[in-house]
């Protein structure tokens, strides 16, 4: 998994003037947390099947073929 720190970006860090207020980070959580449900029930729903690719062996041997002819 992905992990960002962005630790030292926030105003408490850097200061009100340019940091990421906690109520903007808090509004960007709850809104990413909503983004990332919406994606996981339409994958359960099959849509964003591409999403699977990195785990189909038969993509991976095709994409692994076409890099060797390269």
């Amino acid at each position: 998994m992905l992990h960002l720190d962005i630790t030292s970006a926030l105003a408490k860090v850097l200061g009100p003037s340019i940091g990421i207020p906690d109520q903007e980070m808090s509004a960007l959580k709850t809104s990413m947390k909503r983004q990332i449900g919406d994606t996981v029930s339409e994958r359960k729903s099959g849509k964003h099947a591409w999403m699977d690719d990195p785990y189909n062996e038969e993509i991976i041997q095709k994409v692994q073929e076409i890099g060797k002819r390269a």
